[in-house]
């Protein structure tokens, strides 16, 4: 059985991600102008809503991201092209798509 959350892809998750944090900011700036209701539904129904949608979205967020551990990540060839270091299920890309890591890897992996 495979897990729903990840097979909303990227761009979608993008988008719902989105208008999520839209929706919460017009919510949260409706609540504090003090407006009661919004078509029809009170600020903080739609607030409450909002927290129970949030939490499906957390778990769509946790489960699309990939950790490389410190003894996975591998060196760099001569030419500064990553062995071994490929997409995971959260790029925008095929995974297992090798990629090109920032030029301060060395820095950000606390090698340097």
């Amino acid at each position: 059985m495979s897990n729903p959350f990840t097979q909303i892809p990227a761009s979608a998750r993008k988008w719902l991600y989105l208008a999520y944090g839209v929706v919460g900011l017009v919510l949260g700036a409706l609540q504090v102008a003090d407006v009661e209701n919004v078509a029809g539904l009170s600020t903080d129904k739609a607030l409450q809503v909002l927290a129970y949608v949030g939490l499906a979205l957390g778990f769509t967020a946790a489960s699309n991201i990939s950790t490389i551990r410190d003894d996975e990540v591998q060196s760099y060839t001569d030419k500064g092209t990553p062995t071994g270091v490929v997409a995971g299920p959260a790029a925008e890309l095929p995974t297992g798509t090798p990629v090109q890591p920032p030029k301060d890897a060395d820095f950000i992996l606390g090698k340097a």
